[in-house]
């Protein structure tokens, strides 16, 4: 398995597919596997990097408190380590939190990025949300009520409705996932996320797409819409009747966008 190690921590990553980089950061308490379902359809166009952040899945990380900052030197000593001269970026949620702060720093080593689900601030509503979770998720006796009320903010209400079937087992393959996080990591990433404003300076001009759910209601609508005014060189994708995860519940449609994007 690649791993890149640093002092006080190894940053597990995989890599797929030819072509231009592609590097895909999965938001909170996500890994590699949050891109499964469409990181094939990019590997036909694409170098296709995924990785577990620092504090998620196969990664490893000494200390358990560190910040988006931290996260986004991480990605930077991964494309380092890769030798990559110019990527393209695809960040979900927190992982959207960890690309703006790369791109503030190291613009001239960005293409073009991707913004999906994600906003410049972490709402008020989402660190109550948070310390709820960390709550429930130290205690062992409630952790299937842990996956299940993260659940609830993540996919839409038609999913969880409409196909009772499919949701059971997502919670069945999120309780027994083999990488699952600790209650620790959860903790440092959450309150990373609960502490996280933008740094992006006003009138950044890498081309960016913006990419938001309207039925989304852990990053509203309006939340996302807001990062146009950090990114005036960008393009805005609604994509309708899809929640957080659209990369799960929508996968053609999401994966087709962002090529579309990438390669227009």
């Amino acid at each position: 398995m690649p791993y890149l190690e640093l002092n006080d921590l190894n940053i597990y990553y995989e890599l797929k597919g030819l072509g231009a980089p592609l590097v895909l950061v999965p938001g909170l308490s996500g890994t590699c596997d949050t891109f499964s379902l469409v990181s094939n359809a990019f590997a036909k166009d694409f170098t296709v990097v995924s990785l577990d952040n620092r504090g998620s899945g196969r990664s490893f990380s000494q200390t358990k408190h560190f910040t988006i900052q931290n996260m986004a030197e991480d990605l930077a000593s991964l494309v380092n380590l890769l030798e990559f001269d110019k990527i393209n970026l695809l960040g979900h949620s927190m992982g959207g939190f960890i690309v703006q702060e790369y791109v503030n720093k190291y613009p001239d080593k960005v293409d073009k990025i991707i913004l999906s689900n994600t906003s410049r601030k972490c709402s008020y509503r989402n660190k109550d949300i948070f310390q709820c979770l960390i709550k429930l998720i130290k205690n062992a006796d409630y952790l299937e009520c842990w996956h299940r009320m993260f659940s609830q903010w993540i996919y839409t209400d038609e999913f969880i409705n409409n196909n009772p079937r499919s949701y059971e087992s997502a919670i069945s393959y999120s309780l027994h996932y083999p990488y699952a996080q600790c209650a620790d990591y959860f903790e440092a990433q959450a309150l990373a996320c609960a502490n996280y404003k933008t740094t992006v300076k006003d009138k950044n001009q890498i081309p960016s797409l913006i990419l938001y759910g309207d039925k989304d209601k852990l990053i509203t609508p309006e939340e996302s819409l807001e990062l146009l005014n950090y990114f005036p060189n960008s393009k805005k994708a609604l994509m309708k009747r899809s929640g957080h995860i659209p990369m799960i519940e929508n996968k053609e449609e999401y994966s087709e966008i962002i090529i579309d994007f990438l390669n227009p």
